[in-house]
């Protein structure tokens, strides 16, 4: 049987979890970030605290990738915990918009 981490179609043993620059998480994760922190501003005239929240959770997770790519020297560690980052961004984001669509719903009813 052959050794797992060296299947190519394992979701682990993906380019961009390997190898690669640090631009390749950067990039998409800034990205995602200023389309994150555009929609909790724009709910500020919905709500206060939730997209406050978003803003400091979008803000602190972009922050900590920035950290992780100038302080973790290693490619492989580096990559997957950028990868963590920005996976928990995008479920934290998600999560906050239906809090925010459940509280402007519940107040129509």
């Amino acid at each position: 049987m052959s050794n797992p981490e060296s299947d190519p179609t394992r979701v682990r043993a993906q380019q961009a979890l390997q190898t690669g620059r640090r631009r390749r998480w950067l990039i998409p994760g800034g990205l995602f970030a200023a389309v994150a922190l555009a929609l909790f501003l724009a709910a500020f005239s919905l709500q206060v605290v939730v997209p406050l929240i978003g803003v400091g959770l979008v803000i602190a997770l972009y922050g900590a990738m920035v950290t992780v790519a100038i302080t973790v020297a290693d490619p492989r560690s580096r990559n997957r915990t950028m990868a963590w980052l920005m996976g928990t961004m995008a479920v934290g984001t998600l999560v906050l918009a239906v809090v925010l669509w459940a509280l402007e719903w519940s107040a129509l009813l």
